[in-house]
C-alpha cells in the first residue's frame, strides 16, 4: 500500500508532465499543451464533481 501511495504520484507526474506534455509542446504548441495534459491529469481521478479543481492542479 505505502508503494502505491509514493509511486502513484511519481508516475503521474512522469506521464503526463514529462511524456504527454513534451509531445504535446513539441507538436501542437504550449497553450494546447497545458490545456490536454491537464485534461489527461483530470480523468483518470473520476470525480465530476471535482474536476476544474483537477484540471487547474493540472495546470498549475
Amino acid at each position: 500500500m505505502c508503494t502505491a501511495i509514493l509511486i502513484s504520484p511519481l508516475i503521474e507526474e512522469l506521464i503526463c508532465r514529462k511524456l504527454l506534455f513534451s509531445w504535446l509542446d513539441r507538436r501542437f504548441g504550449f497553450i494546447i499543451a497545458v490545456a490536454l495534459s491537464s485534461l489527461a491529469f483530470a480523468i483518470p481521478h473520476l470525480n465530476p464533481s471535482l474536476m476544474l479543481g483537477y484540471l487547474w492542479l493540472g495546470i498549475v
